[in-house]
């Protein structure tokens, strides 16, 4: 949404890449405010199943 309010359509994005985008931003703001290690934020995005999810498949109107 803009300044005025409007919603403007954008490119569809994959699911799982924007999940280790959302990832990667929490767990850096996280690890800037000393809350979790770097070490630990770098292992948690090495699993399998990190924790985080994005549900993209309904679409806006």
């Amino acid at each position: 949404m803009d300044e005025a309010g409007v919603f403007h359509k954008i490119p569809r994005i994959d699911g799982s890449r924007l999940a280790e985008i959302f990832a990667r931003e929490v767990l850096s703001f996280l690890v800037g405010k000393e809350l979790l290690s770097p070490e630990w934020a770098e292992r948690l995005l090495s699993w399998r199943h990190t924790g985080f999810n994005v549900h993209s498949s309904v679409p806006s109107s």
